[in-house]
């Protein structure tokens, strides 16, 4: 987060609304991967695995939906940040490119 400009963010900049966001899509992201096995997701067979075997969006959880409450994030407000913090990831590279396996 200490790479991002947060003056990109304009009136959604305060910093527990990134803050919680950007945690979500990391967290997200380190649990596909895991689940994944670092593998490209376009290459595995998921034919086999039941729905509850993958793994739980992170934003759906009660904890952090309950902290997203207590700091005032809503869920249109959660949903604007995390697209403004995807592409402030991006540029700052965090992402290495679109759709690239995640290692």
């Amino acid at each position: 987060m200490s790479q991002m400009n947060l003056d990109r963010f304009g009136q959604q900049k305060q910093i527990e609304k990134v803050a919680l966001c950007t945690i979500g899509i990391v967290v997200d992201r380190e649990r596909r991967r895991y689940f994944l096995q670092g593998n490209d997701p376009t290459e595995v067979d998921l034919s086999e695995v039941g729905q509850q075997e993958f793994p739980k969006r992170f934003s759906q959880e009660k904890d952090f939906q309950d902290l997203c409450t207590q700091y005032g994030v809503s869920g249109d407000d959660h949903y604007s940040v995390t697209q403004l913090v995807k592409a402030e990831l991006k540029r700052i590279g965090y992402f290495e490119r679109e759709n690239q396996p995640l290692r």
